[in-house]
Parts: C-alpha cells; sequence; structure tokens
C-alpha cells in the first residue's frame, strides 16, 4: 500500500508550471512574461500594472481577500475551454461569428467555420508564417546588404576624395563641385609686362585676332553665377597645383609644356594657324619676301611675327591639321581663328624656309608645330618627301648665327598624317632677341615637299613668378574685386555681412577697380527689368540676378512638392475612381452604415480613447512656433527688393538653340518658403502630436464580421491584416518626439537666413547643401524620412535567421522585380528624352540613360524591399511614454482602370502604427480577436499559414 501511495505521490503532476525564466507574454507577445499562479498565465509587468489599473485582472491580493483563489485562477489568453464541439463533441471554443461552440480541427478544417459557412481565417494576430525560401534568396539579401554598405562608404569616400582635389587656382580660388574639371580652354591677353605673370582678373581680356601675347589654359569656374553674369568676364581662373595634377585629366593642348591642366606659367610669344593669311596672290615663287611686307602675304592674326620667308605660303596642297580644340574659349562666343584649311607650304627650287622676328624668350620656352612630310601616293601638288629632311633652328645675334634644335627626317615622318612635335629651347638660346627659323637643308626641286601647321611658341615667366611681390599685390587686388563683383551680383560667394544687391545695405563694399557695382562688367544694362503701367508710366526698376543658393534649392523643393502633390492628389485618384474623385465631400451622396441580418451590431461600438500629454504638446508648439517667427522676421526685415531668374535652355549648341527665363521677385521665394516649412508643421502638429483635442483619431476596432477591421480616421485596417506588436521604451519615444520636432523646424527659412549672413563660403558651402538635403528629403520622404532610414538600417543588417528569411522572400518577389523593372524603363526614357531637348550628343545621351536605367532599377529594388517589410511609420505621438507597434499591412487600391491586384501589390506595403490608447489592455484583447463584452476572453484561434 505504501508502495502504491508513492506511486501515485510521484505520477501526481504538479499543479502549477514552474519557470525561472521569462516567456511570451499572453497580452503583448513580448519574451518578458512572468508566471502569475493566480492568473494561471505569463504576463508581463506593464501588462499586468495595466490590467489590474482598469479591472481586466485581478490583483493576488484581491484574490486572497475574496477567499476565491481556486476559482479566479482562470483568464487563460490562449487557452480557455468552455463548451463541446457542436461536431465532434471534444471541447470547443466560442466563435464570435455564430456564438456557437467548435474545437480547433473542426472550426479549420475547410477554411469555413462549420456553424454559418464564414470564413475561419484568423481576425487578430494571426500567425503569419513564413515559408523557407531557400538559400538563394537568403544570399540576395546578404549581398544587398553588402551592396547597400559598399555603395555608401563608396560614396562617402567619393565625396571626401572630391573635396580634396577640389582644383585650385592661380589666384587663390577653389572650383567647388563634384570631381570639377579643368577642362575649359580659356586665352587671356597678357596685358602687361611679360615677365611679371598675369595681370589682376578686372584687366583680363579676352584674346582675338589683334592679340600677340596670349596666355593660354584650362580653367575652372569658380563662381557659374558670376560667370554668366558677367557675360563671362569673370567668375573664372587658370587650374594651377598639385590637386590638377592629380585629376589626370586629358592635356587641354598638345605639347609636354602643359602637364596636364596644370597651369604651365608662361605665354605663347607667336602662334600661327595659316588659316588667316591673306594677300597671297602676292607670292612669288623662288623669291624671298618680308612677311606683311605691302607687297607680300600677311595675316590677319597679330600673333603670326614671321620676318622672312621664302618658297613658303599658306596653302592647302598637303592638306591642314584640324584642330580638336577649333574655339579656345570652352565652347563660348568668341573664336580666334576661322576653320582649319590651310598649312605652311614648302615647295620651290631654291632655299625652303620660313624665319620669325626676335622674340623674348629670356627664361627658356618650347617650340611646338604639326608636321606632315609629301607621302607616297598622295598625289596632286603634295610630292613624296624621301630625303627633304625639316630642321628647326634658332639665333639669338639677329639671325647671324644658327644652332640646330631638332631635324627631323623624312623617313619617319612620311606616313601620311600629320605629326606633333614640341623642341625645348636650349639653356643657350635664353634671351630676348632669340629668333626661330624651319628650313629644307636638302631636297629634290620637284619633290620633298612638306607643311607645317599650328606654330606656337612658348615662353615661361620668372622663374617663382607667383610668389613674388608684385604677383602678391595682383592677387590681393584681384581678391577684392572678385568679393565686390560677387555681392554686387547676389552670388552665395559674398562673404562681406551687410551687403546687399539692391544697395541698401548697411555695408558699402569698395575694391581697387570697382567703386560701385555699375562698374562691375555687364552689370548696368542687362541687369535691369523695368515694368509698365497703362497709364502710370514705368514702375520702379528692379536689379535681375541669377538665382543661386538657397534660394534655387528653395525652388527645387517647390517644384518637387508640385509633382509629388499632382502624382498623389490627382493621378493617382483620377485613375482611381476618376472624375468623381475631384467632386467636393458636400456633393456627394452620402453612404449609410447596412449591417448583415445575423451581425451584433453591437459589436461596431469599440472606441479607444487616445491618452494625451499635454505638457509635451505644449513644448512642441511653443518650440517650432518660436522659431517660425524669429527666423521668418528676420527673412522678412532683411529681404531684397530684386528679381530673380532662372535660365532653362533647350538644344543646346544646335542651330536651334534657345532659352527661356524664369522671373521672380525675391519676396516669392520667402513666401514659398514660409509655406514649404508650415506644411510640414501643420502636418505634425495635426496628425502625428495632436496638438489640439479634436484632432486627436478616433480609434474603432469594428469586429463585425464583415467589417473585422481596425479604424483610425480614415485609415482602415483589416484584422487579418495586423501582422505583429511589440513594444518600444520611453528612450525611443523620445528619439521618434525630437525626430518630429527636428523636421517641423522651418528649414527653408533658416537656409535663407544663414544666406543673408554671406558668411565664409567654405561653411557656407556645407551649411547650405545641409539645409537644402533636410528639406528636400523632407518633402520627398516625409517628415519621418531619418525614422525610415533608423528602421531601414536595422533590418538591412539583422542577422536572425528569420529575418533573414523574410529580407530574402522579399526580393524573389514579383512585386520587388516589378519595381525594378518599370523604374529602371521609366528612368532611362525621362533621361533620354529630357537630354535630347537640350543636346545632340548621341553618345552622351546613351550613356547618361544608361546610368539613369542602372540607378533606376537599383531604386526599384530597394522601394519592393522597402515596402515589404515594417518601415513606413504611422505614428501618433500624443504622448512621451512606452508603447507598441502594431505592424499592418497596408493595402492600396491599384492606379489604374483595371484595379487589377498585378498594381495593387506593388503600391501595397508593409506599414507602423504607434497609438497611445488609455486602455492598451483592452486594445490588445481585441487585436487578438477577443470580444470585449465576453467574460471568457475566447481567443481567436490561429493557424499556421
Amino acid at each position: 500500500k505504501k508502495e502504491g501511495e508513492e506511486e501515485t505521490k510521484e505520477e501526481e503532476p504538479p499543479l502549477v508550471p514552474h519557470h525561472t525564466t521569462f516567456e511570451e507574454c499572453h497580452v503583448c507577445y513580448e519574451i518578458s512574461g512572468r508566471w502569475r499562479e493566480h492568473l494561471n498565465m505569463f504576463v508581463c509587468d506593464h501588462c499586468y500594472a495595466m490590467g489590474t489599473k482598469h479591472g481586466d485582472m485581478k490583483s493576488e491580493q484581491d484574490l486572497l481577500n475574496e477567499g476565491d483563489f481556486d476559482a479566479k485562477r482562470g483568464g487563460d489568453f490562449a487557452e480557455q475551454e468552455n463548451e463541446e464541439c457542436r461536431k465532434c463533441l471534444e471541447p470547443g471554443f466560442r466563435r464570435k461569428c455564430c456564438k456557437e461552440y467548435y474545437c480547433n480541427s473542426c472550426y479549420f478544417e475547410t477554411g469555413n467555420c462549420p456553424g454559418c459557412d464564414r470564413l475561419s481565417a484568423p481576425r487578430g494576430l494571426g500567425l503569419f508564417g513564413l515559408d523557407d525560401p531557400g538559400a538563394w534568396p537568403v544570399i540576395y539579401g546578404w549581398c544587398l546588404s553588402v551592396f547597400v554598405t559598399l555603395a555608401a562608404l563608396a560614396l562617402f569616400v567619393m565625396i571626401v576624395v572630391s573635396d580634396q582635389l577640389n582644383p585650385r587656382t592661380v589666384f587663390g580660388h577653389r572650383c567647388y563641385g563634384l570631381f570639377p574639371q579643368c577642362d575649359q580652354i580659356q586665352c587671356i591677353e597678357l596685358g602687361g609686362p611679360i615677365n611679371e605673370g598675369l595681370v589682376t582678373q578686372a584687366d583680363w581680356k579676352y584674346c582675338d585676332m589683334n592679340t600677340v601675347n596670349k596666355v593660354y589654359g584650362g580653367t575652372c569656374l569658380y563662381d557659374k553665377p558670376l560667370f554668366f553674369q558677367s557675360d563671362k568676364a569673370l567668375g573664372f581662373d587658370f587650374c594651377r597645383g598639385p590637386q590638377v595634377k592629380a585629376l589626370h585629366q586629358k592635356h587641354a593642348w598638345l605639347g609636354d609644356e602643359f602637364d596636364g591642366n596644370h597651369f604651365a606659367g608662361g605665354f605663347f610669344v607667336f602662334e600661327d594657324n595659316f588659316d588667316d593669311w591673306y594677300n597671297l596672290s602676292m607670292y612669288q615663287k623662288n623669291e624671298k619676301y618680308l612677311f606683311n611686307d605691302e607687297l607680300a602675304p600677311k595675316s590677319y592674326m597679330k600673333s603670326a611675327l614671321w620676318f622672312q620667308m621664302m618658297n613658303v605660303k599658306a596653302s592647302d596642297n598637303c592638306g591642314s591639321y584640324v584642330d580638336p580644340h577649333p574655339d579656345f574659349t570652352g565652347g563660348h562666343t568668341r573664336t580666334l581663328h576661322s576653320g582649319d584649311n590651310k598649312a605652311l607650304y614648302f615647295s620651290g627650287f631654291d632655299n625652303r624656309y620660313a624665319e620669325t622676328i626676335d622674340l623674348n624668350m629670356l627664361h627658356g620656352g618650347k617650340v611646338s608645330f604639326m608636321l606632315r612630310m609629301g607621302p607616297e601616293g598622295y598625289g596632286g601638288k603634295c610630292e613624296p618627301s624621301y630625303n627633304g629632311d625639316v630642321t628647326l633652328a634658332y639665333s639669338t645675334d639677329i639671325g647671324r648665327t644658327w644652332f640646330d634644335i631638332g631635324t627631323y627626317q623624312a623617313v619617319l615622318y612620311n606616313t601620311g598624317p600629320f605629326f606633333h612635335i614640341s623642341a625645348a629651347l636650349p639653356e643657350q638660346g635664353w634671351s630676348n632677341t632669340t629668333r626661330f627659323r624651319f628650313y629644307q637643308g636638302s631636297f629634290e626641286e620637284k619633290r620633298d615637299h612638306i607643311a607645317i601647321d599650328d606654330v606656337r611658341i612658348f615662353s615661361y615667366f620668372e622663374h617663382g613668378w607667383h610668389h613674388k611681390q608684385t604677383f602678391q599685390k595682383r592677387k590681393n587686388k584681384a581678391r577684392k574685386d572678385i568679393e565686390k563683383a560677387q555681392c554686387c551680383f547676389e552670388t552665395d560667394q559674398c562673404e562681406t555681412y551687410g551687403v546687399r544687391a539692391d544697395g541698401h545695405g548697411v555695408t558699402t563694399l569698395r575694391s581697387p577697380s570697382y567703386k560701385t557695382c555699375d562698374d562691375v562688367p555687364s552689370y548696368d544694362e542687362p541687369r535691369i527689368s523695368h515694368h509698365y503701367e497703362e497709364y502710370g508710366g514705368p514702375k520702379a526698376s528692379h536689379r535681375r540676378f541669377e538665382v543661386n543658393g538657397a534660394r534655387f534649392y528653395i525652388g527645387c523643393a517647390a517644384l518637387l512638392l508640385l509633382l509629388k502633390y499632382f502624382y498623389i492628389k490627382v493621378v493617382m485618384p483620377f485613375f482611381q475612381k476618376g472624375c468623381s474623385a475631384f467632386v467636393p465631400e458636400i456633393f456627394r451622396k452620402k453612404k449609410k452604415k447596412v449591417f448583415a441580418v445575423d451581425e451584433d451590431v453591437t459589436l461596431e461600438d469599440n472606441l479607444f480613447p487616445i491618452e494625451r500629454d499635454e505638457m509635451w504638446q505644449l513644448y512642441y508648439t511653443v518650440g517650432v512656433s518660436s522659431a517660425f517667427v524669429f527666423f521668418g522676421l528676420w527673412c522678412w526685415g532683411v529681404s531684397e527688393d530684386i528679381v530673380l531668374y532662372f535660365p532653362v535652355h533647350f538644344l543646346r549648341r544646335t542651330e536651334y538653340e534657345d532659352t527661356a527665363y524664369l522671373e521672380a521677385h525675391n519676396c516669392y521665394f520667402l513666401f514659398v518658403a514660409f509655406l514649404l516649412d508650415f506644411k510640414e508643421f501643420y502636418y505634425v502638429a495635426r496628425y502625428v502630436v495632436c496638438i489640439l483635442p479634436w484632432w486627436l483619431p478616433m480609434v474603432e476596432a469594428d469586429l463585425r464580421p464583415s467589417v473585422n477591421s481596425l479604424i483610425v480616421d480614415d485609415l482602415k485596417i483589416s484584422m487579418l491584416d495586423i501582422k505583429d506588436v511589440f513594444r518600444f521604451n520611453e528612450r525611443w519615444c523620445q528619439i521618434l518626439a525630437a525626430n518630429y520636432t527636428f523636421m517641423s523646424m522651418p528649414w527653408c527659412l533658416i537656409s535663407l537666413w544663414w544666406s543673408e549672413l554671406n558668411a565664409v563660403y567654405v561653411l557656407d558651402y556645407v551649411v547650405n547643401k545641409f539645409f537644402a538635403a533636410i528639406f528636400l528629403l523632407r518633402i520627398f520622404f516625409g517628415v519621418d524620412c531619418f525614422i525610415k532610414f533608423v528602421n531601414a538600417m536595422e533590418w538591412m543588417y539583422k542577422t536572425d535567421n528569420k529575418d533573414r528569411d523574410e529580407i530574402g522572400a522579399v526580393l524573389t518577389t514579383f512585386r520587388t522585380r516589378a519595381h525594378g523593372f518599370y523604374i529602371m524603363l521609366v528612368s532611362g526614357l525621362v533621361m533620354a528624352g529630357g537630354m535630347k531637348l537640350s543636346m545632340r550628343d548621341d553618345d552622351l545621351i546613351i550613356m547618361s540613360a544608361s546610368i539613369a536605367a542602372a540607378v533606376g532599377f537599383f531604386h526599384g529594388i530597394i522601394l519592393g524591399w522597402f515596402q515589404a517589410l515594417p518601415l513606413t511609420p504611422n505614428f501618433f505621438i500624443t504622448r512621451i511614454h512606452d508603447g507598441m507597434y502594431v505592424r499592418y499591412y497596408h493595402k492600396r487600391k491599384c492606379p489604374c482602370v483595371a484595379y487589377c491586384t498585378y498594381c495593387q501589390g506593388m503600391h501595397s506595403n508593409d506599414g507602423l502604427l504607434v497609438l497611445f490608447v488609455e486602455d492598451e489592455v483592452r486594445f490588445m484583447r481585441v487585436l487578438k480577436g477577443y470580444d470585449n463584452r465576453d467574460d471568457a476572453g475566447a481567443p481567436a484561434t490561429t493557424i499556421d499559414r
């Protein structure tokens, strides 16, 4: 007997399970539940406190006082048995659709309730199980994470490297931008003593036919608005420094006198391309003549400083070298010569030579030219050259004694094309009376024809010229002149506080070359815009300036907002509902709620009041409003009476080129900036913080089987689409509140305020773009853009196997592939079409369209990935407290006339909802499928999908 009793005791199970670790809370599903003996379930501390506070749970002390501990130990949210199944007589659960009892096996056997034949899918926090996607999708997900990481690092490195390689210029300017190139070839008249270097920038003049001493070089635009508004007289400079050498650009000019596009530190004392010779009928074969003599050939190009010649003339008999840079001013309107069609042709029976006048080569230099010797089979008047070598020589004693620099043998150069030759002047030839001669020492009279073209003689400045006191004075003078011009033209690089372009500033800026703005090139006449009234005569004149800096970014933001608004408010509603979408609500037919005959209408009334923290709302409102008042009044007080314009070019560099100018007064930019900022402030105050009591959202859980949805104002979420609920702490709530406060600030007004301070441009260049990035991202991604980025980065680097499976499954869905394909197609076509309107370079168009298509494909993949994961916030931050996320599937109607499911999936996304309801426990019971009127609280049973 004792043995039997002992055996009975061993087999008797414990009354309650023994748990020493946290388990899943039966209310909120967080892994923080503690075993509550008197409730017979796991409940976390937060849910327990909320439940006892609102009377939904009895505390242990209450049950002990009532003396009914055993009777009250029920309330298991997961498994509470009631009556027998009406079908198999096994223990069952009460089903809300028909109020009958069925076990799980019978209820989910066919997918429909056995009692009322309604769908038996879970209504609450169902088990959104995910099938194993396999190995390859998971690998794709990791590849995406690695690619995004590498792309971000590459972008960061590219920006840093670009900043370090920004070209510096001769006069100390810096050319900003993403890898700016010194690719504009400019020719400037030297204008001063030839050994003292460049003259100050205010005295620069473009080369023309009358220019003798020319300074060629690659330039960059250090201030584009200044460059174009001054009619290209200012705003550019010759590149110089180690950054230019590190760019590895193509040579701007043939010849080793240039180190890439690094300024060579010298000028051309001689240049002739032989295309502008005239009076050629005076040429006499086998007779010596003095160039530019009255009875001899001449040239319109004054830099063609020939002295005497014999048996040479400008001709096309042996062709001409086609210069790859026919326009020396980088595509501008000024050119130096006509088309390439002639070269210096050597023929005749006696001597053949061409000799220059004495040139200043005091500090050394180089001679460069193109050489062609008559090739075999060329025919015509360019007879083959077999022995007619050509020699370059110099003399420092007025031509009495000649020294050869180099001889170029016919056997090496008679293969057909023009060859470039660059020869350095020996140090013995450095003088200010050095002349050069091209001659053929021996040749056959009827053959050995040659041609030389594009002869240029380069002379260096004095060594260390840019460190000399003379040039340093010019440099300081140029800095003051450019600062004056930049402030007059209202460019972003004006660094003097208080200067205004309309002339009413507190500071009057003067410079050595420009006493007033009217002295700045192209300032006076082209900058005035006159307006006329019908009877009152001309209005006050407003100065016109090209929009740049903060105002330019505000214009871009306004355009982006209009495009986004047009797509969301016009395009999508039109394709969804037709013209009826634009009928005002007051004129639409009212819809009345209709209930099914067998539905419990009382289940409709399941409202959840929102809890609000008035102090938090007050702090938010006062803080943001104060910023609006301060920066708005500041910008209004310093607003200038000027007109700003933006040029829009069509079909550039074609015969159909045209330009339209969009104009707006400066006050309009201030008004647009205020509206852009106020729109975001109103949105956050109205739909996120809900600063007014009547702005709080109405939260309703309509559990009728025909509705079965959670309704938050206009947002209707089916209970079938609620995937998960998880908590966040108060610290994260504070971060969310800080984000919305930060994004509500008047960043457009702040950017205008900053631009009026005229800060140092090195700082202003970064800060201005930072402000622009904030309000452009705010418009494109919304005020919660940084929250989206944080959520995306968190998912991007998750390591949990279940999360990686979900990421991999997302990347292989049809929706993600469709996003990638369609966005790639649209991006490529839009880029190609837009560029076709402005240029005719087909190769550049194809390359740019291909790059745009590749970027579009990547953007589509990221968009599909983003939409399928819980990354889109829909937050109501009405208090600063710990709370819970509700993950749901936000269905969107297809924006096309077919309403097809093909597009519906592409426009739908997973979202995160945050609501601070007063009764979280009851809210959680509803999300889990409970009928709050059921005392037993039987849960909606779920199955694996």
